[in-house]
Parts: C-alpha cells; structure tokens; sequence
C-alpha cells in the first residue's frame, strides 16, 4: 500500500503538495484550464443537490461570512472582519443558546459595487427557510438560526442567534454562501417575511394556504433565471462565458476588493481566466492534457495515473500530484432485514471484505484504511481501533454461532427466523460506476467462502438514491464525503433520522449512540467532548452498522507551466492561489 501521510493536528499543521510562491500573489496575466468529469448545470449554492463539480465553481463567485482555510485548515474569516467566539444566552426566550455578532468589511461590495450588508445574510436565511426552494441541504443547516438582529447605526453589524447550542453552531451561523438582495429578489418580495415566521413550519404551512407569494418566488429562484442566467457573487471571479456541457469560463475581478486581503486564501485571483472543460472520458482527457489543451485534471483511475510516469517525457512536463481525500468509500447495510439485524452476523460480513487487497487491485495502493465515520485528520480520531482484517474463518465461526448454518445442503447459510426459513442472500446495489461494482465482485467470491451468497444489483443513480432513501434495499456501495469541521454524527447516525427519507437509511437505532451523539453535540468541553467521540466511536466499531472499506487518495497531473496548492480540503487544491512556475 502506497503509504500518503494524513495530518493530525487540527490547528498548525498543513499539508501542501508542490510549492507555492511565498506571497501567493500573481507576477503576470495567465489563463488555466481544467478538466471536469461533468460540467455542473446549475450556478446558485442555495438550489438543488451540492456535487462536487458545482461547489468548486460556486466557491470561486460566491462566499461565505467565513469558511475552513486549504492552507492552515482552520476557520478563517472571508467577509468579515473577524471571526466571533460566541455568547452563551442565559436568560430570554432562546436560554440555552448562542449569539455570534458579526461585522463585515467596510470594502466588501457585489459584482456591480453595491456595499455588502446584514440583510443580503438576512435575505440568504429567508431564500434557505422558503419550503418552496430547491434548497433541502442548506434548510436543514440553517433551521437552528433562530434570529437575526441588524445593527440600527451600521448596516454591515448583525448578531446570530442560534436557539439551542450544539458544537457546530458558529460554522451554522457563517459558513453558508450570501446572496445579492438587490439581483435575486430586485422587487424586495421576502422583505415583507418576518424570520420569525418562516421559522414556525406549522404556522408557515397554513400561511402558504392562502398566500401564494413565496411559492412564486421559489418557482421563479428555482428556475434557469437564477441558477444559469444570473450568477453574481462577491467571489474573487465572475463567469465569463457558459456553453452547456463544453466548457465554463471564469473571469477574475479587475480591481477586486479581495485584493487588499493576502492573507485569506479563498480571495486570492491569481489566474486571470480559469476554463473548466468538460470531458466525461478519461482517455480522451489525458489527450487533451498533452496536447496542452488541459493544464490539470484529476485521474480517478490509479493504472492510468501511474502509466504516465513511463511515458517518454512526460516528466519534463507535467507533475504528477497526491493528497488525501476527506470522503472515504463504505458498504452499507440494511439492518432492519433478518440477514443483518443482529451486529455479530454484521461483524461476519465485515470478515469477507478483503480490503487491502481492494485498496491494492482497484487503486494502486493510492487509499488508506477507515475504520469508522471519523476522519484520521480529526483530533477526536480513535487511533487505537484497528482495521477488520480479511477473515472467512472468523466470519463462519461467527454465523455458526449465531444459527446460521447449511440446512438443505445449497451451499447457503440458512437460519428460521419467525418461523420461516431464510437464507443468507445478500442483494447488493451498485451503481454505473465501475468502482463500486468491481468492490462487488470481489465481495461476492468472497463471501462465498462464508455460505453467504451475494447478488449485483446494477442501478442508475437517482433509481439508487431511492432504494436508499425507501429502504428498498439490503447492502450498498456507498461514499461520503466530509468537511474540515468537527464530524457531526446526527444526521447520519442518530435513531431519529432512520424513517423513511432520513440520512440513517441503514436503520442502525441505538439508545447507547444516541446518547453519545447528543453529548458530542451540547457538550462544551472539548475533552468531554473528545471522550463522546471515542465512545461513539468505539460503539460503532462493535456494531459495525455498516462496512467501512478506505479512503481514497487525490490523483492529479499538472502542467510544469505552473506551481500550485494542493490541498486536503475539497477539490483538493485551491486554482485561486496558483501561479505561473519561474
């Protein structure tokens, strides 16, 4: 196994592949372009399903109050002057709470100059709490600010309240994108919704009965007009031209307000257009990388990535990069079924996943190990948890003890269970993509060994999303993906989001991890805090909900016509900061 060094400090240490110019700041004019699998279709952070391609962009034209830095990994502030610890609220209607009070810069203006002020954050709530707009991902966040309070005396200074304190609270109350009041709502519609109100579902429900007002403006802000012909931020970039799955364009700002702030790295403009070209065949991108028609792309696949070390030249180039990756690859497993509802059967088939060799046949050696939901990069990271091995042996002393035994002679373990005989049959689901059916393949000679039979089950991906999300499955290959913030277990893990639609769509329902995610959530201490990450931790390791497999590792070439900074945080590098190589 290639062995790619994660970092474990949470606040100082970095991890930067290449070099970057000390200052971070471009010497001339230069253009790059970069490949994307798929192009995304929608411009706007608030509307439709976040994917990887999508946030890249919107993280170059639109931006937050503040956000996790690729450099430093911590929380900086972006539009903001700085950062704010919080206020615990001890008395009042929202006791228990926490405010945050926030100011932002004097300079910060949108595209067209218009200042930037608290009620375009004010209006960017509103948009999110609308049950009419496209925006499921951000309404669930954004659900727990309670109030926005605007400074009388000065537009840019509001306080945050968030009703009820949980560890995330400050990333909730800033780390969201804001949008232009005066471009996405020009005739000031939301202005006459009080926060207040679209707080209340009940009492929102019953007002949209007779006022149809925010159902026509979600309509309108769902539709093409905001999300492909009006895209304005106050990003350091702006579009510059957009065909369809072909190409986007990005121009950067001339005379950028950003520009006086070196030190915030989301700011930075160093290319002066940046094209995203998109190019759903790999082969037919690593063409166009070198007839310099792309200047860096990720390569998904490891024996392509490791053949272009032996192409004559090559070298001489183009540099070849690597960096962790926070997502990291899992088999789920429905354990509401009686094949996988008691933890011991799941500890079996977590025995018939071979691993390493996956991580060997299937990437080259470019992944590491996972054993649980939390990241290696995380301070509350339980080191001493070792990954389950590839063991048949083990798995069929484990399913012999627990009944599952040969009965008829078939060749597949079998159990009564209610009176019925069931056999051990495992449906698996996997999608187009290649990774996860090969992950199969593999699953199914080995468990094989075991008496256990497993069926491929090839889906298209929104047919998946809703086998996963209906329960109408038994295992999965499945992938998440994560962010520098501490891992919040709730929406995944936790017994209340296990009916139908909810993240927990495994049905994993423990009282125990319950009780532990809601510790990691309210406790304020941080080593109290880290001692309910180990716990949870260490229970999910004995329960084994699901079949944590590894985490990838970033593959990426780069033209030597340029230095750049790669890192951990998503996409992997951050173009803003790149620049020509002397």
């Amino acid at each position: 196994m290639k062995k790619i060094a994660f970092f474990f400090s949470f606040a100082s240490l970095i991890m930067i592949f290449g070099s970057c110019k000390s200052d971070q700041t471009s010497q001339s004019d230069f253009d790059i372009s970069i490949r994307m699998n798929n192009l995304p279709q929608k411009l706007n952070p608030l509307v439709g399903t976040p994917t990887t391609e999508s946030t890249e962009i919107n993280a170059l034209i639109f931006l937050p109050l503040a956000d996790y830095d690729p450099i430093t990994y911590e929380m900086s502030p972006l539009l903001i002057k700085e950062l704010s610890q919080g206020q615990k609220i001890n008395e009042g209607p929202f006791a228990g709470g926490i405010k945050y009070e926030y100011e932002i810069l004097p300079d910060a203006v949108w595209d067209d100059g218009t200042q930037i002020t608290a009620e375009d954050y004010m209006f960017t709530i509103k948009i999110a709490k609308n049950p009419n707009v496209d925006a499921s991902a951000w309404r669930g966040i954004l659900k727990d600010i309670s109030e926005v309070t605007i400074d009388e005396n000065n537009p840019k200074k509001f306080t945050v309240t968030i009703g009820k304190y949980f560890h995330l609270a400050r990333e909730v109350s800033c780390t969201f994108e804001i949008l232009p009041k005066h471009i996405y709502d020009p005739n000031g519609v939301l202005d006459g919704y009080d926060l207040s109100l679209l707080n209340d579902v009940e009492k929102l429900d019953e007002f949209m009965k007779v006022d149809s007002t925010l159902a026509k403006f979600a309509q309108s802000f769902n539709s093409k007009d905001f999300t492909q012909d009006i895209v304005s931020g106050s990003g350091p970039y702006a579009i510059k031209s957009w065909e369809a799955d072909q190409y986007i364009v990005l121009q950067k700002k001339a005379n950028y307000w950003g520009n006086k702030y070196k030190d915030r790295t989301q700011l930075l403009n160093n290319p002066t257009t940046i094209t995203y070209r998109g190019v759903k065949d790999e082969n037919a991108a690593l063409t166009l990388l070198k007839d310099g028609s792309i200047d860096l792309m990720n390569v998904k696949d490891a024996t392509s990535f490791d053949n272009l070390k032996s192409i004559p030249g090559f070298d001489s180039l183009f540099a070849l990069k690597t960096s962790p990756l926070l997502r990291y690859y899992y088999v789920s497993l429905n354990n509401r079924i009686p094949e996988l509802e008691d933890k011991d059967v799941r500890k079996a088939i977590a025995y018939l996943f071979d691993v390493e060799n996956i991580i060997e046949t299937l990437e080259n050696g470019y992944a590491e190990r996972q054993i649980g939901a939390i990241m290696p990069n995380s301070p509350f990271y339980d080191s001493s948890l070792k990954p389950i091995p590839f063991d048949p042996k083990k798995a069929i002393e484990i399913l012999e003890s627990e009944g599952w035994k040969d009965s008829n002679g078939n060749g597949i373990r079998d159990k009564m269970v209610n009176n019925k005989l069931v056999e051990m049959e495992i449906d698996y689901l996997a999608s187009t993509s290649p990774l996860g059916q090969k992950v199969g393949l593999l699953f199914q000679d080995n468990a094989k060994q075991a008496g256990v039979k497993v069926v491929l089950n090839i889906q298209e991906g929104a047919q998946l999303s809703a086998s996963m999300s209906n329960h109408e499955f038994e295992s999965a290959a499945s992938a998440a993906g994560l962010s520098l913030a501490p891992y919040d277990p709730y929406q995944r893990w936790h017994s209340a989001n296990s009916s139908v639609g909810g993240g927990n769509f495994f049905g994993y329902v423990n009282e125990a991890n319950d009780s532990l995610i809601q510790k990691i959530r309210e406790t304020e201490d941080f080593d109290e805090r880290k001692k309910a990450y180990f716990e949870f931790q260490e229970l999910m390791y004995d329960e084994q909900p699901v079949v944590f497999l590894y985490s990838p590792v970033q593959k990426f070439v780069l033209s030597k016509k340029y230095v750049g900074l790669f890192s951990v945080k998503r996409p992997g590098y951050y173009i803003g900061a790149f620049n020509l190589n002397d």
